[in-house]
């Protein structure tokens, strides 16, 4: 048997390349028992089980600087510490993981009861809504304009980084009840960002209470209120009243559409109740 192993023999047997040695070697973590003349640097079987220990802690995601401190001053206490650690680690991660695998799934879901809702639109019903966590925006000079909108979202994006809360994409306008019948029905109005499960924002988070809501989805924006006074008119003829402020569900964003639509596809959502004396 050879005395020496090459830095491609060495390479080889752990799955790693000889480029990756030779910067263990640069760095101070792993260098050859030698360097002939000739500058080909060559190991001991000696030095196979503490590569062997690098490249298993590498694999489980602990930093090289790490590797190279805990592999000076080796023992069982300090292995323990070291993976304990990293398994904290990687279960902040998981974590975060699924955080995200929820997100994906919550815009899956919408996208897909987008796609059932496609023949639905201007067709008013009632349906139960459970509750929705948010934080509110209300717009400047009780007026909006797409630019408006637009600033809005963004900006309670930012409330929600705070937070370290992922970016909704569950998100709409709220027109007051007050406003309703008022000939400023804008007064009050704002955008909103539904919080994801499994996060919070203290301080900033509203309910939106669950509940019978009438429904009715819609091509529109929510500053243009004629959704909103033909959805009260089926409300007040079908013996329900409002009971709270109407939201303006963004189902779909301009950028799912070419030239031939401008505007959002959308959900108006008033919770009701029904009126006294009606069956």
């Amino acid at each position: 048997m050879k005395e020496y192993l090459s830095i491609t023999e060495m390479a080889s047997l752990h799955q790693i390349s000889r480029q990756t040695l030779i910067y263990y070697d640069r760095i101070g973590l792993f260098s050859p028992a030698c360097t002939g003349e000739n500058g080909y640097r060559c190991y001991s079987a000696s030095q196979i089980p503490f590569l062997r220990e690098i490249c298993f802690l590498k694999s489980i995601g602990v930093k090289l600087a790490e590797i190279k401190r805990h592999m000076k001053n080796r023992d069982p206490a300090d292995e323990i510490a070291l993976l304990e650690g990293q398994e904290k680690a990687l279960t902040r991660e998981i974590e975060a993981l699924s955080r995200t695998r929820v997100l994906i799934r919550e815009r899956i879901a919408q996208y897909k009861s987008v796609c059932s809702a496609a023949d639905e639109r201007f067709i008013p019903a009632i349906r139960h809504l459970e509750e929705r966590r948010i934080v509110f925006m209300p717009w400047p000079d009780n007026s909006a304009d797409r630019k408006t909108l637009h600033l809005s979202v963004m900006k309670l994006w930012g409330v929600l980084a705070a937070y370290d809360i992922p970016p909704s994409q569950r998100f709409g306008s709220i027109l007051k009840k007050d406003g309703f019948r008022s000939l400023d029905p804008l007064v009050g109005a704002g955008c909103y960002l539904e919080i994801p499960a499994g996060f919070d924002a203290p301080g900033q988070t509203r309910l939106l209470a669950a509940g019978d809501y009438a429904c009715m989805n819609k091509y529109g924006m929510p500053y243009d209120t004629q959704g909103l006074t033909s959805l009260l008119c089926w409300i007040s003829e079908n013996g329900y009243e409002p009971v709270g402020d109407a939201v303006d569900a963004c189902l779909l964003d301009t950028t799912f559409y070419k030239a031939e639509r401008d505007v959002d596809f959308c959900q108006l959502q008033i919770p009701v109740k029904k009126t006294k004396g009606s069956t």
